[in-house]
Formats: C-alpha cells, sequence, structure tokens
C-alpha cells in the first residue's frame, strides 16, 4: 500500500512538472509601496491573477526586492529607507505562506499594496488578514524567518532587475520603459504570444492577438511525409526609398499574404540600409533623419508584430503613405497597437532593435536597394527589380519538396516549357480572382484585413536605387511630407513638404526677357511713341 502510494505521488508530481513547462514565467521586481509598484500589484498583476485562464498558464513570482543591498554587518538597507524595508520583509513572508495559491497571493498582496489597508504595515497586516491563524504565521515569520526569505529574493533582484520598478518581464521580455507603464493587456499579449502550451489551454483572449493560434498547430502524424528545410528570403532595405517602395507594396506583399508561401518561408528583414551607428543609439542615414526615424518604426513594427500577415499588412501601408511618419504610424496602426509602436520608438528599445539590424548589414555588401537574397542567392541587379515571377521562382526553385508545395510552383524535378516559366504561371492565377481573409489584430493591422489578389501580366519593376552612386538622393524624402512646387528644401521643409526639383534648361533666359511686366510696358512705350510722331508732323503744329 505505501508503496502504491509512494508511486502515485510520483506520478501526480510528474504529472504537475510537464504543466508547469508550458507556464509562462513572469517577474516583477518591485518596491514595497512606491507609486506605480503600488497601482501595478493592486491593478493589472491582481487582475491577472483573478482570471482564471491566464492563472492557468502563467507562473507569477513577485520580487519585493529591488534597489536593495545588503551592509557589511548582514542587515540589508532599502532605496526608500528602514520603512521600505520593513515592507519587503513582511511581503516575503506573504509570498512564503500563500506560495501554493496564486490566487489568494494576488488578493493578499493587491491589499497590502493598496491605500485602503492603511499607511502602517502592521496596520495592513490587521487589514488584510482576517484569520487569527494567518497573523500569527505571518509575525512569527517576520520576527524569525523574514530575513533569509527576503535574501533569497533579492538575489533574482539583482539577477533580473532594470532601472526603474516595476520591471516586470514576461519569458526574458522585458516591458515598458522608465516613462511608459505596463497596462493588463500588454502582460496578457506577451503572454499570448510566446505561450507554446497545448492549444486547448490557450486563454480566449489571446485569440485576438495576432499570430498566436499559428503557435499552436496540429501535431503533424506520422504518416505525414518530411517537408523540406524552409527557404530563407532576405531583404536589406532603405526606408521609402522608390523601389523599396515598390516592392513592399506589391510582390513581397503578394507572397507574403499567401498562406501557401508562409508555411514554406523564412523571411529576415533589415530596415536598415545605408544606416551606420557613429555612436551608441546615434545613427546616420543616407536619407537623413527622417529615413533613420522609418528605420527605427519599421524596427520596432517588426519585433513587435512579427507574424508574417502582419508583416505584409504593415509594411504595405507603411510604404505606400507619403505622409511624414507620426502620421503615417496612425494611418496604419490603431488602439493598443498605435501605443505600442509608439512607446517603442520614443524608447531605447527601438536604438537597440535598429542597433542589431546594423549589426548585420553593416558586414554585407549591398550596391542595390531594395538587395533581396534567397537562400543565399541574390536577386536582381542594380538595374533590375525583383518582381513577383522572378521572387516566386527563386523560391520555388530553392524549395526542395512537394510536400506544401505553393500551386504556382512548377512540379519538382518538372521545369516549366520553354518561354513560358512566368507567363504560365501569371496567366493560372490571372484566371482566379482569390479573396483571402487574414486572421490579423485590429490592434496592430492597417484597416484593410482582406486582400483581393489580381495576378494579370506583372508590372515592370521599378529600378532599384542605387546605394552608392555619389550625390544620388529621393526626389520625395520621407517623413517631410507632400512635394510644394518650387523653393529650396530648407523653404520646402519649413512649409510641410519638399522642392520639387527644378528642370534646368541648356542657357538660362535673361531676368528681362522672362519679366512679367515688359509687355505691359512695351505696348505702353509703343502708343507713346505713336502719338509724338503724330503730334509732331507739320500739319498738326498750324491747328
Amino acid at each position: 500500500m505505501i508503496k502504491l502510494i509512494t508511486v502515485l505521488v510520483a506520478v501526480f508530481a510528474a504529472v504537475a512538472a510537464v504543466e508547469g513547462d508550458y507556464r509562462m514565467p513572469v517577474k516583477v521586481i518591485f518596491r514595497a509601496f512606491c507609486s506605480a509598484c503600488k497601482w501595478f500589484i493592486s491593478d493589472p498583476i491582481f487582475m491577472l491573477l483573478q482570471d482564471d485562464e491566464f492563472r492557468a498558464v502563467t507562473d507569477i513570482q513577485y520580487v519585493p526586492a529591488a534597489a536593495m543591498t545588503e551592509t557589511a554587518t548582514g542587515g540589508v538597507t532599502c532605496y526608500g529607507g528602514k520603512e521600505e524595508c520593513e515592507g519587503h520583509l513582511w511581503m516575503a513572508c506573504i509570498l512564503d505562506r500563500f506560495k501554493t495559491s496564486p490566487k489568494i497571493t494576488g488578493i493578499h498582496m493587491a491589499c497590502f499594496e493598496s491605500d485602503e489597508s492603511g499607511y502602517t504595515w502592521q496596520g495592513k497586516v490587521a487589514y488584510c488578514f482576517s484569520d487569527a491563524a494567518d497573523v500569527a504565521a505571518l509575525t512569527e515569520c517576520k520576527a524569525n524567518q523574514a530575513l533569509p526569505l527576503l535574501r533569497e529574493l533579492m538575489v533574482v533582484a539583482k539577477a533580473n532587475e532594470g532601472p526603474w520598478q516595476p520591471y516586470t518581464i514576461v519569458d526574458d521580455i522585458v516591458l515598458g520603459s522608465a516613462t511608459v507603464g505596463v497596462s493588463l493587456d500588454m502582460v496578457k499579449d506577451e503572454i499570448c504570444r510566446h505561450f507554446n502550451g497545448p492549444a486547448e489551454l490557450l486563454p480566449a483572449y489571446c485569440m485576438n492577438v495576432a499570430g498566436v493560434v499559428l503557435r499552436t498547430p496540429p501535431p503533424v502524424t506520422a504518416t505525414d511525409p518530411p517537408a523540406a528545410e524552409k527557404v530563407t528570403v532576405q531583404v536589406v532595405w532603405r526606408a521609402y526609398c522608390p523601389a523599396c517602395q515598390w516592392f513592399f507594396s506589391h510582390p513581397f506583399y503578394q507572397v507574403l499574404s499567401d498562406a501557401a508561401f508562409q508555411a514554406i518561408v523564412d523571411i529576415e528583414l533589415y530596415p536598415s540600409g545605408s544606416t551606420k551607428e557613429t555612436s551608441p543609439g546615434v545613427f546616420t542615414c543616407t536619407g537623413g533623419a527622417s529615413e533613420c526615424a522609418g528605420h527605427l518604426y519599421m524596427s520596432c513594427a517588426l519585433r513587435l508584430f512579427p507574424q508574417l500577415h502582419d508583416v505584409a499588412a504593415n509594411f504595405k501601408c507603411m510604404e505606400e503613405s507619403s505622409d511624414t511618419w507620426d502620421r503615417r504610424m496612425a494611418a496604419c496602426f490603431s488602439g493598443p497597437g498605435l501605443e505600442k509602436i509608439k512607446a517603442c520608438f520614443g524608447s531605447d528599445e527601438s536604438k537597440r532593435y535598429l542597433h542589431d539590424y546594423v549589426a548585420v548589414t553593416s558586414t554585407m555588401d549591398t550596391p542595390w536597394m531594395p538587395y533581396i537574397k534567397v537562400n543565399g542567392k541574390v536577386q536582381g541587379t542594380a538595374t533590375t527589380g525583383v518582381g513577383y515571377d522572378m521572387l516566386t521562382k527563386a523560391i520555388c526553385d530553392a524549395y526542395d519538396s512537394e510536400v506544401n508545395r505553393p500551386s504556382v510552383c512548377a512540379p519538382l524535378g518538372k521545369e516549366p516549357a520553354k518561354g513560358a516559366s512566368t507567363e504560365s504561371a501569371a496567366a493560372v492565377v490571372a484566371a482566379v480572382v482569390q479573396t483571402t481573409t487574414l486572421a490579423v489584430s485590429t490592434a496592430a493591422v492597417p484597416v484593410q484585413t482582406t486582400l483581393q489578389v489580381v495576378k494579370a501580366k506583372e508590372k515592370k519593376p521599378v529600378m532599384p536605387c542605387r546605394q552608392k552612386e555619389k550625390g544620388f538622393v529621393y526626389e520625395d524624402p520621407p517623413g517631410i511630407g507632400v512635394p510644394v512646387t518650387g523653393g529650396t528644401p530648407s523653404e520646402a521643409r519649413a512649409a510641410g513638404g519638399v522642392a520639387t526639383p527644378i528642370k534646368l534648361s541648356s542657357s538660362t533666359p535673361s531676368s528681362i526677357i522672362t519679366n512679367p511686366l515688359l509687355l505691359p510696358v512695351l505696348l505702353i512705350g509703343g502708343l507713346l511713341y505713336a502719338a509724338l510722331r503724330y503730334y509732331s508732323k507739320p500739319d498738326k503744329k498750324d491747328l
């Protein structure tokens, strides 16, 4: 009997361990009763733990030990002084006593941090704990075990804390910044994006977070033939160069919006063409500060919304617009998505993201933009842009399997008929108008969520931007605004636009000839001359 009980305990322990594997770790490093910490613990985190679905997939770790140090005598000091340390000691005991019940822990921690429980720690204990046994146990813990428990929390805090409190980490991803607080939705969204457990445990809320459902596909059965390795498509570009704009708005958008191609490609995007980091967090771009702003925004968009259908819609919208970057973001994102993209751009996160992209592209030779590789093979030339046919053929040729093979690809091992490699594929797709509804979150995507693809004869690609041509500049730099007529570039910027280039002739006409007053002066002069001639005749003098 004892052996049976031992086996059952071991089984339950193993099951519990397996269940714990998919719980999303959430660390909250904070100081007792700091204003932002007080709100965060008693509102977003409290609400998260009262949600049964999220509590089942989340492993919350409270760490009330931010900005603490240990003294030479074995004591501890806190940023907020002795009273703050007192609060940390009480919280260490609360966390230890109720560690088996996250929901109850959330209730007590929210009460302890709220104003309603009073402004003395002893008063908070009396207010938040009605059970005499709890009060007695916490009091005994505070007197005898609190300091060792707090030291354990200090170890966690020192290994993870940042320059602000509360410091929130979801699966190694830091949320918020020194100027942007973390909302309940931000925590939930990050948990949804990184959850990799059973699909049936995915909270219903996550169904509205872009791409989350794609993270838990049905398992592959043993009878399924093995698929080939995905094809790597690498794109380096400059924000809003004409060729890049066309590429993202047409061929690349069509490919990324096609579920068949989504299944077989790995996309590597680098919005850092021509960008250099002159010092930590300081960037220069060929197109000026406005181009750098675009690269920062795009770096944020890639990190915040990495799902392929999001990338397709977001970058098509951003590259098609001719407005300033802030207005462009407002047109392409809405709600929480817009808030996230603005918060990222305004923080050091955008600089860190762009730094990572520049670190890669600074080692590459990219003589034109966009610079595109498919499985390491360069596509197009400095004078030939990459269109839909060229891009899809390169992907199809590189994909070595019939499993998940897109219908526009020729069967493996068979080349299309000579002279029909692109036209036949175009004709097949031209015969069908395919309407695909993209599963995109309203928080992260442009207004359009329905793609109507009519693949007729492909338009000629825009010639690539000549990256290294001396003196090459865009006629309409990004972020400055709509074109205006005439004026110097500085005057145009002041007016909210960019000066239209003036077409110079081989010889400059005289300013006298081009003067608008010339014709009236000549007419008046002619009349005066005629009058003088008339009155100067002898027969007129006798009158």
